[in-house]
């Protein structure tokens, strides 16, 4: 199912864009060390394997629409792919568990982007390690783990992104929204301060 999602999604890209979005995320998934961390990954959770895929070619959409330069994209996607390695010592009866989490187990994942951000510390460069660690962090400074407010605008594309595809994923503990449930959703965070509405708006018009 989870594999269906994301052959679903190249799909769509292939139609929509003026360049081969797959073709960046493909170069970048071939990187060596970013190979390695998806293989770890995939071992560990396929739902978080495939979901790092699907949040890396959205991220890929939503910075061509910035024109940026295509190397500046390759990083970005690099970072997007690996942005949730620190799940990887994270037990997978917590990650796809069906029931409430329990306060620790909370805690536990909430810990997953500065765990990966050690993992891959040194290895990648500044962008990528950047979106590992600040992920979660919201404008408003309700994310975490740092509470910040001032986050790289191509890190707020990875958010984006990546709370897209979980909404409109399939998970142990519920069911895919559609994109018009997700978009409102995201909406609703943007008008709170938390995510960029331009960018909640480039990933309504691509996908709508």
């Amino acid at each position: 199912m989870l594999l269906i999602h994301v052959k679903e999604i190249i799909k769509d890209i292939i139609m929509v864009s003026s360049f081969n979005v797959v073709d960046i995320v493909r170069k970048c998934y071939k990187n060596a060390a970013v190979k390695d961390i998806l293989k770890m990954e995939k071992e560990c959770s396929f739902t978080t394997y495939s979901h790092s895929i699907a949040a890396a070619i959205y991220s890929a959409m939503i910075l061509k629409e910035y024109c940026v330069e295509e190397s500046f994209i390759e990083n970005v996607v690099a970072g997007a792919l690996i942005h949730d390695v620190g799940k990887i010592v994270v037990a997978k009866e917590i990650l796809e568990k069906k029931d409430k989490l329990t306060p620790t187990e909370i805690n536990k994942i909430h810990k997953h982007p500065v765990k990966g951000y050690e993992l891959v510390k040194g290895v990648f460069g500044e962008i990528p390690e950047n979106t590992v660690l600040l992920h979660h962090e919201k404008l408003d400074g309700s994310g975490y783990l740092y509470g910040i407010t001032e986050i790289p605008f191509y890190v707020q594309a990875v958010t984006v992104a990546d709370m897209y595809d979980a909404l409109t994923s399939s998970r142990s503990y519920k069911k895919a929204y559609s994109h018009e449930t997700a978009v409102d959703i995201l909406r609703g965070d943007a008008q709170r301060g938390k995510l960029s509405t331009d960018v909640v708006e480039i990933i309504n018009n691509i996908r709508k």
